[in-house]
């Protein structure tokens, strides 16, 4: 299991995968995949598997050394996982969490902006500011690319795929 993938493996991909794969790429990795040592993610069942039952959806972060967080989403139903890097570790800086990982800042904008217009007062535009930018925060952005591991070598080269529907790219590295 050495040379199997981990938390920090993965988040090594995803920061090579910024370079070519846009804002947001997600690494996608079936439950089934054993290339991923899945017991170093704490939630695994007695043959290291993902405990996750078919019809849940669970989100798990781990926090990196240099700020960013590793955040994944465990689709039940589909067998597989996504993970993406947040900018901002959200338990460190909520606040740079905010502002550089949802679209609050977005939202407030245009609150204030609807809110300042429709109302014609400064109490308008800051009521429209809050709510826009508490609505930016539940707006998923969603993923700008997703991959799939195609190959992972011993010597730490691994090759990925990209899965969406209008590219069919593949990119490479080696594990740092």
């Amino acid at each position: 299991m050495a040379d199997n993938l981990d938390h920090r493996k993965i988040s090594n991909i995803l920061k090579e995968l910024r370079k070519v794969g846009g804002r947001r790429p997600q690494l996608q990795v079936d439950f089934d995949d054993e290339r991923v040592d899945w017991k170093s993610f704490g939630i695994y069942t007695e043959q290291g598997k993902p405990s996750i039952g078919e019809d849940q959806e669970v989100k798990y972060r781990w926090t990196l050394d240099d700020g960013r967080a590793l955040h994944s989403r465990w689709i039940g139903k589909r067998g597989h996982v996504r993970f993406h890097l947040d900018r901002r570790d959200p338990t460190s800086s909520p606040f740079g969490h905010l502002l550089e990982d949802t679209y609050a800042p977005h939202g407030a904008l245009v609150g204030a902006l609807v809110g300042g217009l429709t109302s014609g007062r400064a109490g308008g535009a800051l009521a429209g500011m809050i709510m826009g930018g508490a609505g930016g925060t539940l707006f998923d952005p969603g993923p700008s690319s997703v991959w799939v591991l195609a190959s992972l070598e011993g010597d730490g080269q691994w090759r990925v795929r990209r899965v969406d529907e209008r590219w069919d790219t593949e990119w490479a590295g080696t594990l740092g």
